[in-house]
């Protein structure tokens, strides 16, 4: 009987080989590529938050030179949250908090296209394209009457 339990054994253990020699090579890329993805998400999601932190104590940074009031302070110091954080909503609030310290000085400021952050490249088809798709949503024009 025991050679009986040893010979099942060896028909398992052969059918397991087959099945590795057959798919093996598949299971491995696999488990590779989706453990390569988990470590990406993850790398990248760290990455997102370190961002944040630092865009963050920016912001505090700004907030307290508006705080004492200081337009020249608190523009440097938005200069670099936009520069260096230009893709996080604190680079937006900044342009907010920034532009009424100047307007409460009585300073002129920039277009609000430049305070907001807005990360755009000039002569870039898709965002030609996006200005005039916005620019007709916000601003629509009127139709003439007349017809051809």
């Amino acid at each position: 009987m025991a050679t009986h339990l040893d010979l099942e054994e060896q028909e398992q253990l052969d059918q397991l080989k087959a099945f590795w020699k057959q798919y093996g090579n598949l299971i491995t890329w696999t488990l590779t590529i989706v453990l390569a993805g988990f470590a990406a998400w993850n790398g990248w999601n760290w990455w997102q938050r370190d961002q944040a932190v630092k865009a963050a104590a920016m912001f505090d940074e700004l907030q307290r030179a508006a705080d004492a009031g200081d337009p020249a302070k608190t523009a440097g110091i938005f200069n670099d949250l936009k520069e260096r954080f230009g893709g996080t909503a604190f680079a937006q609030q900044g342009g907010l908090v920034a532009a009424k310290v100047q307007a409460d000085k009585g300073r002129s400021m920039p277009p609000p296209r430049r305070w907001a952050g807005w990360r755009t490249r000039p002569g870039k088809a898709s965002t030609r394209r996006w200005r005039v798709c916005a620019s007709r949503a916000f601003w629509p024009t009127r139709r003439s009457t007349t017809r051809r």
